[in-house]
Parts: C-alpha cells; sequence; structure tokens
C-alpha cells in the first residue's frame, strides 16, 4: 500500500471519483489551496482520484506531490494496514514551520517515528508543502503500541516534546501557534 498526499489551486468544484482504484480518498481545503489524500496499491495521478480542473504551477504540473516526512505505522503489510474500524472520517489539520527550523522539526519527528510511538493513530502521517506542515489522521482512531510498529521494544521519547515542537511553529494571524483543521468545503 501506498500513501499520497497532492496540493493544488481549485479553478471550480472538484470532486474525488467514485470508480477510483483507491484505498480511502480524502479531499481539504485550506484557503484557497486544495489537498488530496489517498492510499492506493499503485502509484496513481491525482487526476484519476479526482475530477476538476486547477491552475498549473510554474512547471505545467496541477497538482505538487507532497512529500512524506513522518508517520507512527509503515504501510508495508496489506492485512496490518487494512481499517478494523467502519465508517471512519479523515482528519487533516495544517501548521506551519519557521523557515529556519525546517530541518530540525524533520529530523525529530524521523528520531521520533524511530524510537517511540504509544497509543498512536495506526494512518497517521504528515507530509509537507514549503514551510506548509499537513497531518493525516483518522476518527475514530484505531491505536497501535509501539511492539506492533516495528516489532522493537518501547523507548520512551522526549518528555518535552510539545515544547520543543511549538519552538518550530511560526504563529496564525491570531498570534496563536498550533494545528488548525482543514475545511471539507471551499472557502
Amino acid at each position: 500500500m501506498k500513501r499520497f498526499m497532492y496540493c493544488g489551486y481549485p479553478q471550480g468544484t472538484l470532486e474525488l471519483k467514485s470508480d477510483a482504484p483507491v484505498v480511502t480518498a480524502s479531499l481539504v481545503y485550506h484557503k484557497d489551496m486544495a489537498i488530496l489524500y489517498f492510499e492506493a496499491p499503485q502509484e496513481l495521478r491525482p487526476e484519476e482520484v479526482v475530477d476538476g480542473s486547477l491552475s498549473a504551477f510554474p512547471d505545467g504540473n496541477q497538482w505538487w506531490k507532497m512529500a512524506e516526512i513522518f508517520h507512527y505505522f509503515p504501510c508495508d503489510d496489506d492485512e496490518l494496514w487494512q481499517r478494523k474500524v467502519e465508517n471512519k472520517t479523515s482528519v487533516i489539520r495544517v501548521n506551519y514551520l519557521h523557515q529556519d527550523k525546517i530541518a530540525s522539526y524533520i529530523y525529530h519527528h524521523y528520531d521520533h517515528q524511530e524510537s517511540n510511538a504509544v497509543g498512536v493513530d495506526r494512518y497517521g502521517s504528515i507530509f509537507i508543502y514549503q514551510n506548509m506542515i499537513i497531518m493525516y489522521m483518522e476518527s475514530p482512531t484505531e491505536k497501535v503500541q509501539w511492539s506492533d510498529i516495528y516489532r522493537k521494544p518501547y523507548k520512551p521519547g522526549r518528555e518535552d516534546w510539545a515544547e520543543l515542537m511549538d519552538q518550530h511553529f511560526k504563529p496564525w494571524d491570531d498570534g496563536v501557534k498550533g494545528w488548525r483543521l482543514c475545511d471539507k468545503q471551499p472557502l
């Protein structure tokens, strides 16, 4: 199984295709940007998952593929990846990093991914576009333990994780830092 996240700037209405060969797909909005998340057993173009047109990026593409920088659970075992809970809802949140803190944020998340995970969302992952980070999770959460993930013993994580992460986040226009939910409909 593979997971993908793309962003683009819609010109009009976008709709998920009902016949797309995906396991799950979500389309949300942040300001004037559309954010598409999907899982599929093979590489797909976003146009195979969504109908609608978007403005082109300078390279001519309508969708920008985001890099995954963190996940709680690898999706390399199809049996373990199957959802155990029906009627789940995607929860997609966005945040912004200080430009000079991007590498540090990725480093700390890689370290966290490799050393600690207790009671986390099996499908939780973070992607990046420029200095914008997007977190994908599901509700209700299907929690997994460290031993389920990498078959290694649990190693406690940093006690100062929240404070450490807060140093990386840019404040929003209202002065508050932190994750914000994406909209299900365009603004």
